[in-house]
């Protein structure tokens, strides 16, 4: 939860920029969608914890590659 917590406040703050300037594009939608991830699950085993851990790392990567698509779309509207 602290995770989608985190990359929610990450896009805000990334975003928080854009709107004080008029100068910034317009960013589609799902750029914005923070994945979803199960954490109210049972962690029984080590596959368990590592299955937890690709989801958490694919989530991550999702949204790293979002603000990069925000950054580049900020730049090429400066």
């Amino acid at each position: 939860m602290k995770f989608q917590v985190s990359l929610t406040l990450a896009l805000i703050l990334c975003l928080s920029g854009c709107a004080s300037t008029p100068s910034c594009a317009s960013v589609p939608q799902y750029l914005l969608a923070v994945p979803r991830v199960d954490t109210n699950r049972t962690i029984a085993s080590q596959a368990d914890a590592a299955e937890l851990m690709l989801d958490l790392y694919e989530a991550y990567a999702k949204c790293a590659i979002n603000l990069e698509s925000i950054r580049k779309l900020n730049e090429r509207s400066k």
